[in-house]
């Protein structure tokens, strides 16, 4: 990234672009607020973080 920035501060213009649709702390982000959501048990909560850590269909 240091050369494109020393591209841009010379004039040149530089297009990026994301290359994943969410970032994993984008996603990860998300899980947590889910579960926050949810007001689980104490018995519950850790049952269910663990299922949403190990699968990706929550993505």
């Amino acid at each position: 990234m240091a050369f494109l920035t020393e591209l841009k501060n010379n004039g040149i213009k530089i297009f990026t672009r994301k290359l994943q649709k969410t970032s994993n702390e984008e996603i990860l982000k998300n899980k947590q607020e889910i579960l926050e959501d949810l007001d689980l048990c104490k018995i519950c909560y850790p049952l269910v973080r663990n299922r949403c850590k190990n699968s990706s269909r929550y993505d």
